[in-house]
């Protein structure tokens, strides 16, 4: 509080605190990587974060940005850098990076009078995150393509929120008739309760299972499937079921 009092200082008052003093004050709060440097790339100031990711103890007078980060030099980065300088804007990219491998950061150089701040932060948690959704989305493509697989998702409740079209074209029923109902009411009556046994299992204890069904569909014949039930995992636990069924 201290700090926030001696930054919102007006000028003339006693202990006033520089434009220099006050943002880096404020750049050593920030969970970002700060450099705050020259149009001549030597570094004037870098926050507690930024020496930790750079493994940089302390900073001499002078420091050039290539001497703190080898990977600055020649690289993404520094084409954006001088990016900023020629056009004074703000500019922003996410980047692998040399110094760990695997990792990502998204990098941020802002115009600052005669100087630029640099930004950065690890992304990589993030990078993976839309990797995994890319795979994901790719995957229920494929596994709609396939006439003989089926993803269905179940609420918590065992009703059917989500079902792709082979199982619309197993049972005869279309997407909108699907959806709100459960499963266990389209599976033959001898099998249901094996089958709410398996799903129970899957939601109140969170693990994985395998079971067979039968279908009952609008038409003479039944379908057999072979279902392959996992929990369906949220920021705050499980929040359903996801069923793969494959034909019999």
């Amino acid at each position: 509080m201290r700090l926030f009092q001696q930054m919102m200082q007006p000028a003339g008052d006693d202990g006033e605190m520089s434009t220099d003093d006050r943002l880096t004050a404020l750049a050593d709060w920030l969970k970002e990587g700060f450099i705050l440097c020259t149009a001549d790339e030597e570094i004037l100031y870098i926050n507690q974060s930024a020496r930790q990711y750079l493994g940089l103890q302390s900073l001499k007078p002078g420091t050039q940005l290539s001497d703190a980060f080898p990977e600055f030099d020649g690289s993404v980065m520094q084409v954006q850098f001088r990016r900023t300088l020629e056009k004074n804007e703000a500019l922003t990219a996410d980047i692998p990076t040399q110094r760990r491998q695997g990792r990502w950061v998204n990098f941020q150089s802002i115009p600052l009078g005669d100087r630029l701040i640099l930004l950065f932060r690890d992304i990589t948690e993030e990078v993976e995150r839309y990797r995994k959704a890319d795979m994901k989305a790719a995957m229920l493509e494929a596994i709609d393509r396939n006439p003989q697989v089926s993803c269905v998702r179940l609420s918590q409740r065992g009703l059917i929120d989500m079902a792709d079209k082979s199982i619309e074209d197993w049972l005869g029923i279309c997407n909108a008739k699907l959806i709100g109902i459960r499963l266990h009411d389209v599976i033959l009556r001898e099998e249901r309760h094996a089958f709410r046994n398996a799903l129970d299992r899957v939601i109140e204890q969170n693990q994985p299972c395998n079971c067979d069904a039968t279908l009952m569909a609008n038409r003479e014949e039944q379908v057999s499937v072979h279902c392959a039930m996992v929990p369906l995992r949220g920021a705050y636990g499980t929040e359903g079921v996801t069923i793969i069924m494959t034909r019999r």
